[in-house]
């Protein structure tokens, strides 16, 4: 597998992945009936504890030993290459101002 570094284009791909996040918590709220006034908090709240997750900035452990996510995304269908970022996503600094346009776009 080839990892492929382009900050700018990686941030392009996280900036999608946490609004799909966006629009997947929303629409899952109001299928569930969730209170219309209620709905931009939790998906805001939700998005980012989510980006957080998978940014790896939280203390996770598995088998006694730290648990830390790194994303990247296939460049090609057979996902020989992807793109990835040193030092890993950044979603979590976006999820709150994604989750306010997904919910202002009623999307």
């Amino acid at each position: 597998m080839q990892v492929i570094e382009d900050e700018g284009e990686f941030d392009r791909h996280q900036l999608q992945l946490v609004r799909e996040i966006a629009r997947l918590v929303k629409q899952v709220l109001d299928r569930k009936g969730v209170a219309a006034d209620l709905v931009p908090d939790l998906t805001e709240q939700l998005t980012f504890q989510l980006a957080t997750l998978l940014d790896g900035d939280s203390m996770l452990e598995f088998e006694g030993r730290p648990f830390v996510p790194a994303i990247a995304f296939a460049l090609n269908d057979e996902r020989t290459q992807v793109l990835g970022a040193a030092g890993g996503s950044w979603m979590h600094e976006y999820a709150i101002g994604i989750a306010e346009s997904v919910c202002a776009e009623g999307g």
